[in-house]
């Protein structure tokens, strides 16, 4: 197996496992304490570059009483939708993180195949159909990305933490959503080229980290930018786990297009 291969399809070693194992806990503690108290769009007056834009706060959040009482996935599902008022009223920023800090999301990556995943939150949940139907949300989301990307410090620390596993399951969120834009649209090609340039970024920083990557945080990586040079008709993109041939010819040949589309 090649180098590159063994990022995609090596199980994710255990230090990682225990990341993604506090996940759970991870939404309870980070919606149950930096949520903004209306559901209404954040005041962004006093909001410096670096910090986020919450956006909607989720009413019932992981870890209440009132989450208990929920006795299944269709009640949660529908305790999250966020109200029709509120919605169209959020700028696309918020809106973003909004849909990244939907209590749900890391259910994507119970599928098999991620792309199943993200198909299931889009018929789910109403803030990312929002989101798909913006027509500045390639630009939006594509900032937040790029904010991750340089704000990485995170990284660094030696164990696993809740803030360490937030940014990881971050990061590759945004990647799948990106991906979900290029395939609902027609950009053009220097704004493909934008896109390409910073998933490029985002994917030099998982392999300089590759120990916390390895595994699906390559892979929505490679989705999104075999997105944009594999076109809308890729069978990567639509096939079943068993036909997908993630392989090292795969991942060489998207690498080098992705290469040749930021080279033009």
């Amino acid at each position: 197996m090649s180098n590159k291969a063994y990022l995609y399809l090596t199980p994710i070693k255990l230090n990682f496992m225990k990341t993604l194992f506090i996940i759970t806990g991870l939404f309870i503690l980070f919606f149950g304490l930096s949520c903004v108290k209306q559901e209404i769009p954040v005041d962004r007056t006093n909001l410096h570059d670096d910090e986020i834009i919450l956006g909607y706060d989720y009413p019932i959040k992981p870890g209440t009483e009132e989450w208990k009482r929920l006795s299944n996935s269709a009640e949660k599902i529908e305790v999250c939708q966020i109200p029709a008022s509120i919605l169209t009223k959020l700028t696309t920023e918020e809106l973003v993180n909004t849909c990244l800090r939907y209590p749900p999301l890391q259910n994507i990556y119970a599928f098999n195949n991620i792309q199943r995943g993200v198909e299931k939150l889009i018929q789910d949940f109403n803030g990312i159909r929002e989101l798909l139907n913006r027509k500045d949300a390639y630009e939006e989301t594509l900032k937040v990305y790029s904010k991750k990307i340089n704000n990485s410090s995170v990284l660094l620390e030696k164990t696993a933490s809740i803030k360490k596993g937030s940014y990881i399951i971050t990061l590759s969120s945004i990647e799948m959503i990106l991906c979900q834009i290029e395939l609902r649209t027609h950009p053009n090609v220097e704004i493909q080229k934008t896109v390409m340039k910073e998933l490029l970024k985002g994917y030099n920083l998982k392999l300089n980290n590759n120990e916390e990557f390895r595994g699906f945080g390559f892979t929505t990586n490679l989705l999104s930018r075999a997105s944009i040079v594999l076109k809308k008709n890729t069978p990567l993109m639509s096939n079943t786990p068993s036909d997908i041939k993630i392989d090292a010819n795969m991942i060489n040949r998207i690498d080098l297009e992705s290469q040749n589309l930021v080279n033009k």
